[in-house]
């Protein structure tokens, strides 16, 4: 079919010939007009042409796209037919994941390169050298006198110093940056390793002392200048400098001060008199004081990306510093003969727990309390070390810190809930921790032991009764218990105050309590107050005096009005009435132990009475309880 363009106004009959000089044609549903002058659309393509008649035309080019539609129908047909049929089709077969590929183990020569990457050959070179000058001391063939010997010692020591620094420095310059660190802390491990062996000297000359401390002090001094100016890039702050030189000065105080102790030194291992005080002193009070310095430390921060840059190695530097101190301090207790227990290291390692408490955040990224919570903990378990009749003072004073800071930690919003159990149970240890004349004074009747369980029981129960849950609460009865029959063991009749006391904190505990939130908490409750009652019963009945029931049944029934007029609402009135009944329980008992002996005919005369009471009232109530039909 061909489509028609063209003007109608130009319309001609069928039977007139016309030429055209193009056509486009294609095939359309629509009939021609033979008659007319139009263009004929076939495929969108434009065919030029000569004069030719215009149907003669439109047969001609029908005939073609009748051959391309054939074309296209055909191939089709052979498409369709070279398809393989359903029957032929084979299933594919399945193909199972393949397992992980198990990596290749790695060859020797890789951890080979890994481990001498990390450089160990300074490290055992100084192992050596300790070891070498520890050799030396011994050898009694290699130098005949003492101040040979140590001479010797220090001067390969303060060479070899010397060797790390220039050494650093030099590798600093390279940009070899992992060795040249490496060697400043070795440096830093080895500053305070001269007095240690100057200790030694001080047996032999006075004068001899405060010329190697003065050489020493200076040489230190030196070799820091020097990394602080030609070793920029290394984190050395200033303010750590500070505190190295109060070191420095620390170590060469205690070497005197020893000196000085061991001219006039009286017997072998003293324990008590003033050298024994001052070598107390010295552990119990300065070796803190000088792990204290770590907390003016300037704030760790980072100054490159560089390894010596690492914000890290001023906490890294004063730690080894703090190491050779403690090193150097009982080097002097053994030289000196002073007896070392291991309660003098408490109050150090105390401070030590303090100082990374306070430190933590600057190295702690994550919003985690979890880590800062396990340090205060252990702070607060640090003084159980001492807690022997030798270190009790030491455990006593630790603990009354502790608490101390608790309370501040409670006082100033910093993580309150935790502190204020922190705080509780360091109260509690401060009670068991008293010293042996303080506990013979105010109950010389109990030991330490049973201060101890009382302790823990108080705080557990604390903390029982600062939760709602009933578990809690029954845990809590428990303990009351277990630390009332503990407590009063020795008296008559403690088992009786040890039923009433737990009974009585079960129900205490249960004005706390969500009934609607725990299941089985309002039948518990229910339980226990007639077990209560049941109870004070039996109480009385064993010879118990008349008012001893109405100490718990007071304590319960006041507690009940408090908490009830505090919600400003009435309800659990089974603590009430449980209450009333202890409380009546001695009287009660009198009553029955009255009628028991009392004739039988003014008893049929009360009960005449009673029963006319009972009458009257429910004559005047009638008309409330009972309506008759009109």
């Amino acid at each position: 079919e061909i489509t028609e363009y063209g003007n109608r106004r130009d319309a001609r009959p069928a039977h007139k010939a016309e030429k055209i000089h193009a056509l486009r044609v294609e095939i359309t549903p629509a009939s021609i007009a033979p008659s007319r002058r139009t263009s004929l659309v076939v495929r969108k393509q434009t065919i030029p042409c000569a004069e030719t008649h215009v149907l003669e035309l439109a047969r001609t080019v029908l005939k073609g796209n009748c051959r391309l539609q054939n074309a296209e129908i055909e191939n089709r047909s052979e498409a369709f037919m070279n398809e393989p049929d359903e029957s032929e089709i084979t299933v594919p077969p399945i193909i199972s994941a393949p397992a992980p590929a198990v990596p290749p183990s790695k060859p020797f020569s890789y951890w080979a390169k890994r481990f001498f990457v990390c450089n160990p050959f300074y490290l055992v070179s100084a192992a050596l050298l300790l070891f070498g000058m520890y050799r030396i001391s011994v050898d009694r063939n290699f130098f005949t006198e003492e101040i040979s010997q140590l001479a010797f010692n220090l001067t390969s020591l303060e060479f070899y110093e010397i060797l790390l620094v220039a050494t650093a420095i030099f590798l600093a310059s390279r940009r070899i940056w992992y060795d040249s660190t490496l060697l400043v802390g070795l440096e830093n491990l080895f500053i305070f390793v001269p007095f240690i062996l100057v200790s030694q000297v001080a047996l032999i000359s006075t004068r001899a002392v405060w010329v190697v401390c003065a050489v020493t002090a200076i040489v230190a001094l030196a070799r820091y200048g020097g990394l602080k100016r030609y070793f920029r890039e290394l984190n050395l702050p200033n303010g750590l400098l500070l505190i190295g030189s109060a070191l420095l000065v620390i170590n060469i105080g205690l070497l005197a001060t020893y000196r000085i102790v061991g001219e006039t030194k009286m017997g072998w291992k003293p324990d008590s008199g003033r050298d024994f005080e001052i070598n107390q002193l010295t552990w119990l009070l300065i070796l803190p004081a000088a792990l204290a310095l770590a907390n003016f430390l300037p704030h760790a921060r980072e100054t490159g990306s560089l390894a010596p840059q690492r914000r890290w190695l001023p906490d890294g530097f004063f730690s080894l510093w703090i190491l050779a101190t403690g090193a150097h301090l009982y080097c002097l207790n053994y030289v000196y003969n002073f007896a070392f227990d291991l309660e003098m290291i408490v109050p150090a390692l105390w401070m030590l727990g303090w100082t990374a408490y306070r430190r933590a955040p600057e190295f702690l990224t994550g919003k985690s309390r979890m880590p800062l919570r396990v340090l205060a903990v252990s702070c607060l378990l640090i003084p159980l070390a001492a807690a022997s009749e030798d270190g009790a003072r030491i455990f006593f004073a630790l603990t009354a810190l502790n608490a101390a800071v608790y309370a501040a930690m409670y006082l100033l919003h910093r993580d309150p809930k935790f502190a204020r159990h922190l705080l509780f149970a360091s109260a509690m240890m401060l009670v068991c921790g008293l010293p042996r004349e303080w506990i013979r004074l105010l109950t010389p009747t109990l030991n330490r032991e049973i201060y101890l369980c009382a302790g823990i029981g108080v705080y557990v129960t604390a903390y029982a009764m600062s939760s709602r849950n009933p578990k809690m609460g029954f845990l809590g009865s428990v303990l009351v218990t277990i630390v009332t029959a503990v407590l009063f063991s020795r008296h008559e009749g403690a088992i009786h105050w040890v039923v009433q006391s737990g009974l009585v904190f079960l129900l205490l505990h249960s004005l706390r309590w969500v009934d609607i939130e725990h299941q089985g908490a309002r039948a518990l409750r229910i339980i226990a107050a007639g077990l209560w009652v049941m109870h004070a019963a039996i109480w009385v009945h064993s010879d118990a005096a008349i008012w001893m029931p109405c100490i718990p049944g007071a304590i319960v029934l006041g507690a009940y009005l408090i908490t009830q007029l505090l919600r400003g609402r009435w309800d659990l009135f089974i603590l009430p009435a449980a209450s009333i009944l202890t409380v009546l329980s001695g009287p009660g008992n009198t009553l029955v132990l009255f009628l028991e002996s009392a004739p039988m005919g003014l008893l049929a005369m009360i009960g005449s009475f009673l029963l006319f009471v009972l009458g009257t009232a429910a004559a005047l109530t009638k008309h409330r309880w009972h309506r008759t039909p009109a």
